[in-house]
């Protein structure tokens, strides 16, 4: 059975196992996995997965399994700083979507993937890779 925590640990998988954004340049929040806080300069992400609700997906009965399906966004904040202009946040997100948009991780399916121009912000250009994904849940 897929869980939550599952399908979190896909997405985040694909992702750090990419190559595109050094771990240390990656924020999973409260500051960076490799640092007490998040870097001062170049280029980082902030990946955030919510989940959202699901639906049943098939009829069941008493004693009979139903399969539901869960849904949810991934969120990937992309920063450059401002120094560097928009190109470098543009490149990375770019990837970022590439990396999702059509693709699986098997319970997960991507679906959805745009991105959203934030402009400005404290400092940073920031970009935010949306993906948007499902997978199923049995429930017995």
């Amino acid at each position: 059975m897929t869980t939550i925590n599952a399908a979190r640990s896909a997405i985040l998988l694909r992702l750090t196992q990419s190559g595109l954004v050094p771990l240390d340049r990656i924020d999973f929040g409260g500051g960076s996995i490799e640092t007490d806080g998040l870097p001062t300069d170049g280029v980082w992400v902030r990946p955030v997965v919510k989940f959202a609700g699901g639906g049943v997906d098939s009829l069941g009965g008493e004693d009979v399994a139903t399969r539901r399906v869960r849904s949810g966004t991934l969120i990937i904040q992309v920063f450059a700083e401002l120094g560097l202009g928009e190109f470098a946040a543009d490149e990375l997100a770019d990837q970022l979507l590439l990396l999702y948009e059509g693709r699986a991780d098997r319970p997960v399916y991507y679906r959805d993937c745009y991105l959203v121009d934030v402009g400005r912000d404290d400092g940073w250009w920031q970009k935010n890779v949306n993906v948007g994904f499902d997978f199923d849940v049995v429930c017995a």
